[in-house]
């Protein structure tokens, strides 16, 4: 099933408007909503709060004013995202529960992803920022945007490893390689368009993605 879609963060534009003051809560929305788009496309080192600010028209003090320092206001952007993550889980619940059989229930599983790197892009390009980082960062990150959706598959993942449907060393592993292969991809998007001399269709791309994960799944072997 499709996840729901999001705000397309792949490009970051000014917001419409003449930097001001807004203390309400449509301010604080503002600036969540640009440094959720400054944070996913730069990473937390580059973005700098007058950018932010900037990017939703308004007063840089006013990050202070409403997030108190650049950690909470990036803290507050991940928990956004995770709370669009939150209504698809049931989805993916179903899917690891459903009676079909192992390798269908595999396959339906990756197509979630696929899907939800596809329409949720907020939540593949936080990863991609933070991978190669440790710390509390990423401690946070895991728990917030990746650990959900882990807990519900890591049972699926293994089943699957255990009657040698994946072949990978632990659920962990799979895990990660197809979070990875999915922020990646999306991640290089300009550099395909680049090798190939043109702009290449984002459904395109994930299609052969698609493939090529589900190629890599061998039927149960006895």
């Amino acid at each position: 099933m499709s996840a729901t879609p999001a705000r397309d963060t792949s490009a970051v534009h000014r917001r419409p408007g003449r930097p001001g003051s807004s203390a309400g809560e449509d301010g604080r929305q503002r600036l969540l909503q640009a440094a959720e788009d400054v944070f996913a496309s730069q990473g937390f080192e580059p973005a700098s709060l007058r950018a932010i600010a900037d990017l939703a028209g308004l007063d840089p003090a006013l990050v202070s004013h409403h997030f108190g320092s650049k950690q909470r206001l990036w803290h507050a952007a991940v928990d956004a995202v995770a709370e669009r993550q939150k209504p698809l889980l049931p989805v993916l619940q179903g899917i690891v529960d459903a009676p079909s059989p192992l390798l269908q229930r595999v396959h339906d599983a990756v197509d979630f992803f696929i899907d939800l790197a596809d329409q949720q892009r907020a939540l593949f390009r936080f990863i991609q920022r933070e991978l190669g980082h440790s710390g509390p960062r990423l401690h946070y990150l895991t728990e917030r945007l990746v650990q959900p959706c882990y807990a519900i598959c890591a049972p699926l993942w293994q089943q699957a490893i255990e009657q040698r449907v994946l072949l990978s060393p632990h659920p962990a592993v799979f895990h990660f390689l197809l979070l990875g292969a999915l922020s990646t991809t999306l991640g290089a998007v300009p550099m395909i368009a680049q090798l190939a001399g043109e702009e290449v269709d984002r459904q395109a791309i994930l299609h052969s993605l698609r493939l090529i994960l589900q190629g890599h799944f061998p039927d149960a072997l006895p």
